[in-house]
């Protein structure tokens, strides 16, 4: 999960329960704390089980939705955020700049582009660019949302969000990934990297393996990143990203479970 700055959002029915989270909640926000996040999401689930009329269940299936996210389960994710948004809001506490509507905004954002749903996805991200600019990461922002353009096939468009992005935060960790893609991408097709080697020798024996396991066409090809020369193994061409990730499923199947699609 993308980490950012975040507003935890206390979602309230008035007059149910004491001002001061009980212990059960603690110990479950603590699970979260600790990056426990299995653990915090189903002391989180039994925690609303139990207190369904509690002041902080809202908050509990916010962080549902959170926990699951970081698990990448964004399906659940999605379900939980929605679930929290039925039960209205109180109080919110504030962790940094952003608002709550930020944070909503931009947490189904993250699972909308976790279940590839990169049109909405982009749409939400672009809302809180536009709408919350003062309190989000203007480079991860524009960055989430030129690379889910590429993904929507929109490659014209992308490009132009990604040269923004290094025009403009040329120093952002995002702008050097957005330089990457710029400067190494340059056809508007989708593949399924399977490994990048320092020695072209390992990369020509992986071409050879693959293509004798019928997952061509392979292709060799060298970039050259901060003096280090990597020779990339890449399988097939694809016109959507969607095509290229279940084309992926296959390449995992066939042993190599770190493959990606690129970009």
């Amino acid at each position: 999960m993308t980490k950012r700055v975040a507003v935890l959002v206390l979602l309230a029915v008035a007059g149910c329960a004491p001002s001061v989270k009980d212990e059960v909640f603690v110990k479950a926000q603590s699970l979260f704390d600790q990056q426990d996040y299995a653990q915090a999401e189903q002391a989180f689930l039994e925690y609303a089980r139990q207190k369904p009329s509690s002041k902080w269940v809202g908050e509990a299936w916010l962080y549902v939705g959170r926990a699951r996210l970081a698990l990448k389960n964004y399906a659940g994710a999605r379900e939980a955020f929605e679930q929290a948004a039925k039960l209205g809001r109180g109080q919110v506490v504030a962790k940094g700049r952003m608002g709550v509507e930020a944070t909503d905004c931009l947490e189904v954002a993250d699972a909308a582009y976790g279940l590839h749903d990169f049109p909405k996805a982009v749409g939400l991200y672009q809302k809180a660019f536009d709408k919350y600019r003062d309190t989000v990461d203007e480079a991860q922002m524009l960055y989430a949302i030129g690379l889910g353009t590429i993904r929507t096939a929109d490659w014209t468009k992308g490009r132009e969000t990604l040269r923004d992005l290094a025009l403009r935060f040329p120093r952002a960790r995002q702008a050097k990934e957005a330089r990457r893609i710029l400067e190494e991408e340059r056809e508007d097709v989708f593949s399924v990297q399977v490994e990048a080697y320092t020695e072209k020798p390992l990369a020509d024996k992986l071409q050879k393996e693959l293509t004798a396991k019928g997952l061509g066409p392979v292709i060799v090809n060298m970039v050259i990143r901060e003096g280090t020369t990597y020779h990339r193994v890449r399988v097939g061409k694809f016109k959507t990203w969607q095509e290229a990730w279940q084309f992926r499923d296959k390449v995992v199947q066939a042993g190599y479970a770190n493959c990606m699609v690129v970009p």
